[in-house]
């Protein structure tokens, strides 16, 4: 009977033993995943922020080509061509797409007058 009481006592700390070490190891992969989880957030944000800084570059580099193609009278087709390339996508700007719509197409590919040539006339 004693052999028998200490069997069960020595099973019963046994089972304790490994609930609690399979707890505990719960314990850690859940944390584990919430490390997990947190760097993944980071890296989205991180690549989402890069992705539109690259666009904002785009954007910038092409309005600094049309100014300097406007000012020179130059044709500006492939600078409009840029812009609209730094639109694709979740970046597409409503106002700049209406406003590049609304040029003349004769002015993309033969330029406008300068500023001088303006003056010149009045």
């Amino acid at each position: 009977m004693k052999l028998k009481k200490a069997q069960l006592l020595a099973k019963a700390e046994t089972t304790a033993a490994i609930a609690k070490e399979k707890s505990s190891y719960l314990n850690d992969m859940a944390d584990a995943n919430l490390q997990i989880n947190a760097m993944r957030m980071a890296f989205y944000a991180r690549s989402e922020e890069a992705r539109q800084s690259h666009s904002l570059h785009k954007l910038a580099l092409g309005t600094f080509a049309l100014e300097d193609a406007l000012m020179k009278g130059a044709p500006f087709d492939k600078e409009i061509a840029v812009l609209r390339a730094s639109m694709e996508g979740s970046d597409k700007d409503v106002l700049l797409d209406v406003a590049l719509a609304s040029l003349p197409p004769e002015t993309l590919t033969h330029g406008t007058k300068t500023e001088a040539q303006l003056h010149q006339k009045v």
